[in-house]
């Protein structure tokens, strides 16, 4: 009798201690961005209620503390950092940053997944902010090797990863080919992405493709981000305006492109008013095109325009300006 009970009880912390250990392997899998309390958190950040958010993130990551759920932890504190990079509060990003990883590392090991989206967002605070490109890189590209460990899959925070990357390649590091093969990425799951995303997305393909004088492939994906942009409150409406007007003026299309200008100042005029630097690019090509198509009144008026622009902004560009206008 004591035998079967003594095998009985054996079973029973066999079957205890198997429970424990799935019980932990569940937490090292699940994704600790669906705790309720970071969706909270999550859901006041996208309604652009940042500081009830910043607020949320810090509760929730002393709950998740005194919880010794690390992951959730981790997760909590890339919330902060988001935050306060949206809020352009950069004093104690750093401090933040530094403790949430050791204690991160500390808990969970220097190579879990779950470390993926604190590394991300402070990769953005050294490229966006401070401008250390280098250890940027280092960092993005560490978040995403951990993250693709994550069983299962964190898409989101994949798609995010990718999305900053392009964006640090192509518009800070100015390196259009490492840019392509993220962008890549994000164009062939166009379905799982945001519209702010998509618009982006788009955007930039035609930006590349126009680089690498693939003309017919920039137009299909300005025209996209066009599309893309009309249903954003967005000011880049007037910039994807632009984009279609220089690739049709690659291909000599001069009147498309002379249409798509104007619209871009107008788009442009409107958000930024009249007397913007920005307008300048475009009424240079404006009057480029006109002159070409013997539209030489027109191409006179816009020149003055330009000049006056420039005068409005920064005297010392006029002389430039007269050059390249009475050329």
């Amino acid at each position: 009798m004591k035998k079967f009970v003594g095998a009985l009880v054996l079973v029973c912390l066999i079957q205890q201690a198997s429970v424990a250990i799935k019980l932990e392997e569940s937490r090292v899998i699940a994704n600790p961005y669906e705790d309720p309390l970071l969706q909270q958190a999550d859901s006041l950040y996208r309604a652009g209620n940042e500081s009830k958010a910043l607020s949320q993130y810090a509760n929730a990551a002393e709950i998740f503390a005194k919880e010794e759920l690390w992951g959730e932890y981790v997760a909590a504190k890339s919330g902060e950092l988001r935050t306060l990079i949206k809020l352009e509060d950069y004093d104690h990003i750093e401090a933040i940053y530094n403790a949430a990883m050791t204690i991160g590392t500390e808990r969970l090991g220097n190579d879990h997944p779950d470390l993926a989206g604190l590394l991300l967002h402070y990769g953005r605070y050294l490229y966006e902010v401070i401008g250390k490109y280098e250890t940027a890189e280092t960092v993005l590209l560490r978040a995403l090797t951990l993250n693709r460990k994550a069983q299962p899959a964190n898409i989101q925070l994949s798609i995010t990863i990718y999305y900053h990357l392009t964006y640090f390649y192509q518009y800070y590091w100015r390196d259009s080919y490492a840019a392509r093969g993220y962008l890549q990425v994000l164009v062939d799951n166009s379905q799982l992405l945001d519209q702010k995303q998509l618009a982006f997305s788009y955007y930039t393909m035609a930006s590349i493709s126009r680089e690498m004088d693939d003309f017919e492939k920039a137009e299909i994906y300005a025209i996209k981000a066009l599309d893309a942009y009309s249903q954003l409150p967005s000011v880049n409406l007037g910039f994807a305006y632009t984009m279609l007007g220089n690739v049709y003026q690659e291909q000599k299309k001069f009147e498309k492109a002379n249409e798509n200008y104007e619209i871009a100042v107008n788009t442009l005029k409107g958000n930024y008013g009249s007397n913007d630097y920005g307008l300048t690019d475009i009424y240079l090509n404006q009057l480029l095109n006109y002159n070409t198509l013997g539209q030489t009144s027109t191409a006179l008026e816009i020149g003055q325009e330009a000049l006056r622009v420039l005068e409005v902004n920064d005297a010392l560009n006029t002389a430039n300006a007269q050059i390249i206008y009475q050329n």
